[in-house]
């Protein structure tokens, strides 16, 4: 998967292909590159460091940290193993990489060395909540195991987990997931504190959810809560994280495979189209796709507006505005960023880029920093 660019204090760092390059973030000039031998899966900022991952999924993995400020290599770690899934950074400057043998190691940011290591039975996603990596395993009854991210210590262990689990991190003490299937043959929405491995509360969706998506949101009284979205048959809850109840639900015929954005208190979301896409001044739609933000506290509708089908999920929050990547023939190249007003969904502007932005584009200095193709970096700097 793309890589996407990475801003270290005044520095922009880009992933090109097999090799790494910084440049100033004011103005693009060239700072350093350095060229590994392997494809870059993955990079992690820590303290004037960036901590490239090359080769992930191949015996010549590597993890190589570099000085942000002139690209020189500061220390290497081998993975002979392989890397399995991504790499998660913990809270004590650890990097949690489950290995292609399905073990389980942290490397310290600072200095690559191995804190600790777990052979054997891990191939599933990991987490990194309340002081614990947490880490799925395979073997036998699937399992969600929390170890201490400073030495490795097992504090506990769950079972009852789905073969493929998800993980999000709700709160720095709390873990949803969905277990499926319930008694009823349903899914269950479930939320495990992080410390003790227990269930603090399980949620009937009422259905077998398809293509779901997990976020943290707040209710009307600004407590924390889990946003949970479906797009089989397409549906949007917001339940309490305290005792898992059920705020609110609405439908919402969402597009498969897309991914919601939370923008501050309202959720925004790719929907196909419905009766209620009333943006001011234009009928309601019958082609194409519409972006859709809703309060999240309330799911009452904010705005719908008409974007072009060939805008690919995930929308990227940067400052007030909400961008989109559009794959639409452009003078002088085949990608587009287009932005919208995050409080009223009108157009706040274009960009042409002269190659695809297969990267997600991130926030920086102001502005946005988008990687088009992979020997091109432009750093957009709209008003």
């Amino acid at each position: 998967m793309p890589v996407s660019p990475l801003v270290a204090g005044p520095v922009a760092v880009v992933a090109d292909g097999d090799a790494a390059t910084g440049l100033r973030l004011p103005d693009g000039r060239l700072l350093w590159r350095w060229a590994g031998t392997e494809w870059v899966d993955g990079m992690w900022p820590w303290r004037g460091l960036v901590v490239v991952l090359a080769g992930g999924r191949s015996p010549r993995a590597r993890l190589t940290g570099l000085g942000a400020a002139t690209g020189a290599v500061r220390w290497a770690r081998w993975l002979p193993a392989g890397v399995y899934g991504t790499p998660v950074a913990t809270a004590d400057s650890g990097l949690a990489v489950a290995d292609g043998a399905g073990g389980l190691e942290v490397v310290s940011l600072a200095d690559g060395a191995i804190r600790w290591a777990r052979p054997g039975g891990l191939a599933g996603p990991l987490a990194a909540a309340g002081g614990l990596v947490l880490a799925a395993a395979a073997t036998g009854v699937p399992r969600l195991t929390g170890y201490d991210d400073r030495n490795g210590a097992r504090r506990w262990s769950f079972g009852g987990l789905p073969v493929n689990p998800s993980l999000t991190v709700v709160t720095g003490q709390a873990v949803a997931t969905w277990l499926f299937p319930t008694p009823r043959g349903t899914s269950a929405l479930a939320v495990i504190d992080a410390a003790t491995g227990r269930v603090r509360w399980q949620f009937d969706m009422g259905r077998t959810v398809g293509d779901a998506a997990l976020l943290t949101a707040r209710d009307a009284r600004g407590r924390p809560a889990v946003l949970a979205t479906d797009s089989l048959p397409g549906r949007l809850w917001l339940i309490s994280l305290r005792g898992g109840h059920q705020r609110w639900t609405a439908p919402a015929p969402l597009v498969a495979g897309s991914a919601p954005l939370m923008a501050g208190p309202d959720v925004v979301t790719f929907q196909a189209p419905h009766a209620n896409d009333v943006t001011v001044g234009t009928p309601p739609n019958t082609a194409g796709l519409s972006l859709v933000s809703a309060d999240a506290t309330t799911g009452a509708l904010r705005w719908a507006h008409r974007i072009p089908q060939r805008v690919t999920s995930p929308a990227v929050l940067a400052g007030p505005n909400i961008v989109v990547r559009d794959s639409r023939q452009a003078a002088g190249g085949p990608n587009v960023l287009l932005a919208y007003r995050a409080a009223t969904g009108q157009p706040a502007w274009r960009l042409n880029l002269p190659a695809p932005a297969s990267a997600l584009p991130v926030p920086a200095a102001g502005g946005l920093l988008a990687q088009a193709g992979y020997d091109t970096a432009v750093c957009a700097m709209p008003p």
